[in-house]
């Protein structure tokens, strides 16, 4: 789709790739009218729509649901990739062994942690009723599977991501992710803006990474993406996209790599920057 973009410029927009929490949800995590219209209208203009998020596939289901279009999926910020029928693109996931003392150094260090287990399309906690997974869940709309974390790794289910998020305070935080950095130099520690939010991937992966493995798939180029963003972990693909707009809430780091700035996403920044744009006749 040959789309005049605010700094004149013409880009052939094939696919679009957007984070959901802080960039297509609004601060309370509703799907506005508008960005569900302006979604739908570039998939009838056969434009591949899908989210690059640090979710797991469930955790997007409702939203897909509500689109009503088909929704390709780059989870756990690249690591998991699923193309619009289901089928897995990309699985890369942390080596055993690392994984393994990986939970045993958060227990001995912060044994009040709740590090939630991703692999493949399952969510895997301890405590369901812990505080922080409660949280979670009512964020995301899906619930995890209480499991004991070691026996899924001697089990081969080796996790994609692992992630701890509201559980601390951002002091503590920044001392965790400084100590893991330091420790596991063969993984990528990424700590959100917010400061409460810690994802634990392996080395490499990211979102530019699972867009690029997806749009392979799909005989695009990333010369021919429009990519969405709002924190530390949209920086690559939004670096990578032929155009990224961050949101008018992400970071002064972040909206300073973009190529545009959307309003927020409490201003329903999303659909606003959407509907500015001008398609132009085939």
């Amino acid at each position: 789709m040959l789309t005049t973009m605010p700094d004149g410029s013409v880009r052939d927009v094939r696919a679009l790739l957007t984070d959901i929490d802080g960039t297509l949800l609004g601060p309370r995590h509703e799907l506005t009218d508008r960005s569900v219209r302006a979604i739908r209208r570039l998939a009838r203009a056969g434009v591949t729509f899908g989210f690059a998020t640090g979710r797991m596939p469930s955790g997007t289901v409702a939203i897909a649901r509500r689109l009503a279009v088909p929704c390709a999926r780059v989870c756990y910020s690249g690591a998991y990739v699923v193309d619009e029928t289901g089928a897995v693109v990309l699985d890369r996931t942390i080596p055993g062994d690392v994984a393994r003392d990986l939970l045993a150094f958060m227990g001995r260090l912060w044994p009040a942690l709740q590090p939630c287990y991703f692999t493949g399309p399952h969510w895997c906690v301890r405590d369901p009723d812990a505080p922080a997974i409660r949280q979670e869940a009512e964020i995301v709309g899906c619930e995890p599977e209480q499991a004991d974390l070691f026996a899924l790794l001697d089990r081969g289910a080796l996790p994609n991501k692992v992630f701890v998020s509201r559980s601390m305070d951002a002091g503590t935080s920044l001392r965790v992710a400084e100590a893991l950095r330091v420790r596991y130099p063969m993984l990528d520690v990424i700590r959100s803006t917010s400061g409460v939010m810690i994802e634990i991937i392996p080395h490499g992966v990211d979102k530019a990474a699972g867009a690029r493995a997806l749009l392979a798939a799909h005989g695009l180029s990333c010369d021919q993406l429009m990519a969405f963003g709002d924190d530390m972990n949209d920086v690559p693909l939004l670096r990578a996209a032929g155009w990224g707009v961050a949101m008018g809430n992400a970071a002064k780091d972040v909206r300073t790599l973009a190529n545009d700035v959307a309003p927020s996403n409490a201003e329903d920044g999303f659909g606003r920057y959407l509907d500015g744009l001008h398609p132009q006749a085939s």
